[in-house]
């Protein structure tokens, strides 16, 4: 909760996103991605882990809130949201159930969309190959190389979109 106290001194966060946010742990993470990669997609681990190595790139402490300066901080609550939302089975729609993920699927494609921007070479590029590795055989090339152009483009243009 103290946490809490100090990410809302940083400025105006919705209190939704500060809890998810609150609740993003990389091991758990880990654990849902190697459980459900085969359920959730290509495209959805692919976006889990570019938005993870944004983080994991930006932020020199989690628990103490301490930024490099390279993303700001709500751009990684906005992240760590989103893989949090992932992460909890019980959220809008249970991930057990059919199209379980659907929900998880829409907060990380937002969260994806405002991140395209931030995105560093080197987190896509860590995020394309633990994908590949992840995937196997699944991996497909067309769905790589397509949103690796959606990021090259947002930041190219310095928009969101």
């Amino acid at each position: 909760m103290k946490r809490l106290k100090k990410i809302k001194q940083l400025g105006s966060v919705p209190d939704t996103l500060l809890r998810y946010a609150s609740r993003f742990d990389p091991k758990e993470m880990w654990e849902k991605i190697s459980s459900s990669a085969g359920r959730a997609g290509q495209e959805v681990v692919m976006m889990v882990l570019t938005m993870y190595y944004t983080i994991e790139s930006s932020v020199k402490d989690i628990r103490r809130i301490r930024l490099d300066g390279s993303v700001g901080i709500k751009d990684i609550l906005i992240l760590a949201g989103a893989i949090a939302y992932f992460v909890i089975p019980t959220d809008l729609i249970p991930d057990f159930l059919p199209m379980g993920f659907a929900d998880d699927i829409a907060a990380l494609t937002a969260a994806f969309k405002s991140g395209k921007k931030i995105f560093s070479a080197i987190s896509v590029e860590k995020a394309e190959k633990k994908t590949r590795e992840i995937m196997g055989d699944n991996f497909d090339e067309a769905t790589a190389v397509r949103m690796v152009g959606e990021i090259i483009n947002a930041r190219k243009n310095g928009s969101k979109d």
